[in-house]
């Protein structure tokens, strides 16, 4: 069975009625559903969802041309990984905010952490 998330932001409800709809029509196909606001997902939760985003749409355009293919695997390749590239940085930049510590003693070790 496919699991789909439908992930929104709604500043009038407009858009959340728009994503009940997506839900509901992806429920009456036979799907599992999840229905969540852009605030309830985490950074990880996010990257998994472009990768997804990604395969999908790949599968979607079989019909394409084998060069209007090569152009979405271009396009969408480089958004992935400019994204995961700016989470990684994000990621990086808010541990050294908060001055992480490494905790586990083996990779405190190894890599002469304090």
């Amino acid at each position: 069975m496919s699991q789909i998330a439908v992930i929104y932001w709604s500043g009038t409800g407009n858009t959340e009625s728009m994503a009940r709809a997506v839900e509901d029509g992806a429920k009456k196909a036979g799907a599992g559903t999840v229905l969540k606001t852009v605030s309830e997902i985490s950074a990880a939760e996010a990257a998994v969802s472009v990768l997804t985003l990604q395969r999908s749409m790949l599968v979607s355009f079989g019909s394409m041309e084998s060069e209007e293919i090569l152009i979405m695997n271009i396009l969408t390749g480089t958004a992935v990984w400019i994204f995961v590239l700016t989470l990684g940085f994000a990621l990086i930049i808010k541990g050294i905010k908060k001055g992480s510590k490494v905790s586990c003693p083996e990779v405190r070790t190894k890599y002469h952490f304090k």
